[in-house]
């Protein structure tokens, strides 16, 4: 099983062009992300 994990760090990034680059790999799971570590406390 091939799994994928997208990421970007603010809301207005978009993750289209990971996704089409990973799409040459056949994925069978995505997990994907839209957060800012300036969100998170430590």
């Amino acid at each position: 099983m091939k799994i994928a994990y997208v990421r970007v760090s603010s809301i207005e990034q978009n993750q289209a062009r990971q996704i089409e680059t990973l799409k040459l790999y056949n994925i069978d799971k995505w997990f994907i992300e839209k957060a800012s570590a300036k969100d998170n406390p430590s």
